[in-house]
């Protein structure tokens, strides 16, 4: 033991294989023990609380210290510099400064030691091949571990807690394999880390800042197996901005970070494989400003700013190339992912993240009714990613909503009665569903109420008259109607009201029955009498008085209608002279008038219902003996002109008992009706030329009979019309002139034309008009006379003459003549032959007119 003595406690220079065990050393400034320049030296389970005491290790080689509880309140617990292979190991130390110092060592370890330190727990520096594993450094004032400067170290299965900068801290370091570890709730990242490193299953969770964050990164930066959770900020912050950064992340998890899961900026070249970045604040895996990365096979999903985001870069490609993408947490069966960000990339083989389905309890069915109250299903499914709801009733959605994971209660509310089915839904954020069925019976308890609708009478033969039930009933099925036992009406029913029309009824009583039957079976009926009485008295069709001749077989004839017939009477003069049964409604009841003697008879009829309603009709019938033929003023023949219509015809007629009359003409009766002696007219409008025989018959009432005959004749008085053509003058072997003429009658018969008195031309004219064509070619010289003729039925005849005169051709030379005597003479021959011509053209006109006048007679 070494007690109160300044400067060092234990001192060993220059030493070789020297061991010291449990050794305590107090109150030493500068050292409590010391190691310097020494080989294979160890301490062990040795103390020191000096104020300032502390281990030193100083140019030694392979020296282990080991089990040592060292407290220096002023400076650091233990230092080394310069040494190789030493070794510290399952240490308790607490310093004012830092806890562990190594400073330009090689191949030295610190294992198992529990540090605490008010600045870093424990601090390399320049130190390569390091290995610091098992240690725990916590509640520093700066990092908990910081490695500097120092390359191939390995930091593996130590635990920085609750550091006031980073839990470990690798700076200016390269090729060092940092593995096991735990950073937790630590002010500033779990992990630092600068340059190419090998992370291998650390956890970084709850701390303050990243949970990884990384700088500097140039040739390969590996992340495996590794763990954040709960930062406040990154999961993985990982920067390169060196042109040869390189990075390989697989199988790492980043759940629940206050930012993003994975955010990797600026790395140019790597592979990102198998990774999960689920329920962070931010994006799941953001890419910013990196290029020539292949990703697949990662789990993205549930991060509240998305999942994916790839921005300012370029070439970065979101599968394997071939078949395999990666896993994502909002899938609904997507042919491709389109990542969100500048660079338009496209995960071309998505697949969903979770393909669990959720589970799902099953309450029991429910039975009740209407009458009680509603009921509440609740059914408790699980799952990990909880998306939505849906409950359907009878395949009807009635309720949906986010499901957040959380037990789903759904009120049946007030049903009617019947079988519903409700089938909740759930769905998680994989698209991954499960339902669960509940039946819900109602029963109905309560039987319809129909109705008591009042008895009804009424009065035969009127309408209008209905029954109606009012039924209540909430569940109705069916109904029938049955009239004194009989259906007379059924069918479903679907709680309206039920109407029945009782019109048309006989005399009597009847007993109409509803009965109602509801969808439980339930049911109940209802009566309501009917009364129906005769109050309407019998209708007979009334007949007028009539004029018989005596013996005449004539009846008397009424047509009685009544729904209820009874009794009828006939009485003659008030003796009953017929009575019996009125057995139809609609019957005809006759008496016969042949026996009846000459003289005025009162005949009455007396009809009688069951109802004891009566109707009477009275008639007088005259009886007569008719001996006496009409008397008829006889008119004369006519002959009228077919134009002179119409034409009134009046006989004078005359008989004591007239019947009727008729007008013939030709045997063709064109006028008849009843006769009451009176004077008979007749108006004829029209009648086609020819002889008729009009012919007026009376008859009276003993059958005798008359008849007055008149002949009428119709002829034509109308001359034909012809058109007068006129005359032509034309030169010999002219062509192209005709002679038309325009003949009109209503009655044509023929026409002629004749040539200088000879017939040319003739035949039958049928038409009201017509036209008479002649040619004048190929006439002579000289005058020739053209006479028309035309004729109709009744011998009328008209005519008219056209003079055509034919000139010589002229001649084709011309001859001068001179003044001369001869000349002269010639001038006298032609005037002596033109007084010759017109005297003889006067002579044939003339001719022709007598020719005509002689045709006309």
């Amino acid at each position: 033991d070494a007690y109160s003595t300044p400067g060092y406690g234990f001192y060993l220079l220059g030493c070789e294989d020297t061991s010291l065990d449990g050794s305590t050393a107090t109150d030493k400034y500068y050292a409590s023990f010391t190691l310097e320049e020494c080989t294979e030296c160890n301490i062990t389970n040795s103390e020191s609380s000096a104020k300032r005491g502390r281990v030193r290790c100083e140019r030694s080689t392979g020296c282990r210290l080991e089990y040592l509880t060292v407290g220096s309140q002023e400076s650091s617990a233990a230092v080394f510099r310069s040494c190789t292979r030493c070794y510290l190991t399952n240490s308790i130390l607490s310093a004012g400064q830092y806890g562990i110092e190594m400073h330009d060592s090689t191949n030295s370890t610190l294992i198992g030691n529990t540090v605490s330190s008010p600045l870093t727990c424990i601090y390399v520096d320049n130190s390569d091949r390091t290995n610091i594993s098992d240690n725990t450094a916590n509640d520093s004032s700066q990092s908990g571990i910081v490695i500097k400067d120092s390359d191939s170290c390995i930091v593996k299965g130590n635990e920085a807690r609750q550091n006031e900068d980073h839990g470990m801290e690798l700076s200016s370091s390269f090729l060092c394999v940092i593995e096991g570890n735990i950073a937790s709730d630590n002010y500033d990242s779990g992990f630092y880390v600068e340059g190419q490193n090998y992370l291998y299953g650390n956890i970084a969770e709850r701390n303050r800042d990243h949970g990884f964050e990384t700088a500097l990164v140039h040739d390969d930066l590996v992340l495996i197996e590794n763990t954040a959770r709960d930062n406040r900020l990154d999961g993985f912050h990982i920067a390169g901005g060196q042109s040869d950064s390189h990075i390989t992340a697989q199988d790492n998890a980043a759940s629940a970070n206050g930012q993003h899961g994975f955010l990797f900026q600026s790395m140019f070249n790597g592979t990102l494989t198998d990774n999960l970045a689920v329920n962070n604040v931010g994006r799941g895996l953001f890419l910013q400003y990196c290029r020539n990365l292949v990703l697949y096979r990662n789990g993205l999903g549930w991060n509240d700013e998305g999942d994916a985001w790839d921005e300012g870069g370029e070439n970065n490609q979101w599968d394997n190339g071939t078949d395999t993408g990666n896993r994502w947490g909002f899938f609904i069966d997507y042919t491709q992912y389109d990542i969100p960000g500048s660079t338009g990339a496209t995960d071309r083989f998505p697949e969903k993240l979770d393909t669990n389905p959720p589970t799902i309890d099953s309450p029991p069915d429910i039975y009740t009714n209407e009458s009680a109250p509603a009921d509440t299903v609740t059914w408790t499914p699980v799952d990990a990613h909880p998306w939505w709801y849906h409950v359907y009733r009878n395949s009807s959605l009635v309720e949906s909503g986010d499901w957040d994971g959380s037990p789903i209660s759904m009120n049946t509310g007030d049903l009617p009665f019947g079988t519903y089915e409700f089938v909740l839904l759930v769905r998680d954020t994989c698209n991954n569903n499960i339902s669960d069925t509940v039946m819900v019976y109602v029963d109905d308890s309560v039987a319809p109420e129909p109705g008591s609708p009042p008895d009804i009478g009424y009065a035969q033969s009127t309408t209008g008259h209905n029954i109606t039930w009012n039924p209540v009933e909430t569940n109705p099925s069916w109904f029938e109607v049955t009239q004194n036992g009989s259906l007379i009406a059924s069918g479903e029913w679907n709680g309206s009201a039920i109407t029945i029309c009782v019109d048309g009824l006989p005399l009597g009583t009847f007993n109409f029955t509803l009965m109602l039957v509801d969808l439980a079976g339930s049911s109940a009926s209802d009566t309501v009498l009917v009364t129906v009485s005769d109050e309407t008295p019998p209708h007979v069709e009334s007949i007028s008085d009539i004029l018989i001749q005596q013996g005449t077989a004539t009846s008397l004839i009424w047509n009685g209608f009544d729904l209820n017939p009874s009794l009828y009477y006939i009485l003659i003069n008030g003796t009953t002279v017929a009575s019996g049964f009125w057995n139809s409604s609609e019957e005809t009841i006759s008496l016969d008038l042949s026996l009846l003697e000459t003289g005025v008879h009162n005949m009455t009829i007396v009809l009688s219902d069951a109802g004891g309603n009566c109707v009477s009709d009275s008639a007088v019938v005259t009886v007569v003996d008719d001996c006496s033929a009409p008397e008829i003023v006889p008119l004369d023949d006519l002959s009228l002109a077919e134009d002179g219509f119409p034409i009134l015809l009046r006989w004078n007629v005359s008989d004591s008992y007239p019947i009727s009359y008729s007008v013939t003409l030709n045997s063709t009766e064109i006028a008849s009706g009843s006769w009451n002696g009176s004077p008979i007219e007749l108006t004829l409008n029209e009648l086609e030329l020819g002889v008729y025989v009009l012919e007026l018959n009376l008859s009276d009432i003993g059958g005798n009979r008359a008849f007055d005959e008149v002949l009428i004749s119709v002829r034509d008085v109308t001359i034909p019309t012809l058109s007068h053509p006129v005359d032509i003058s034309c030169y010999e072997n002219e062509t192209g002139h005709l002679i038309i003429w325009n003949a009109t009658d209503d009655h044509p018969t023929s026409y002629r034309v004749y040539h200088n008195g000879t017939l040319i031309q003739s035949g039958e004219w049928t038409d009201a008009t017509m036209e008479i064509i002649v040619s004048t070619c190929d006439l002579d010289a000289g005058t020739h006379i053209f006479v028309a003729e035309v004729s109709d039925v009744a011998g009328n005849t008209a005519s008219d003459t056209v003079i055509v005169t034919v000139l010589p051709e002229p001649s084709s030379t011309s001859t001068t003549t001179v003044d001369t005597p001869d000349s002269l003479l010639l001038v006298q021959f032609g005037l002596i032959a033109g007084v010759v011509s017109a005297v003889a053209i006067a002579y044939l006109v003339a001719r022709s007119r007598d020719l005509i006048q002689s045709r006309g007679e």
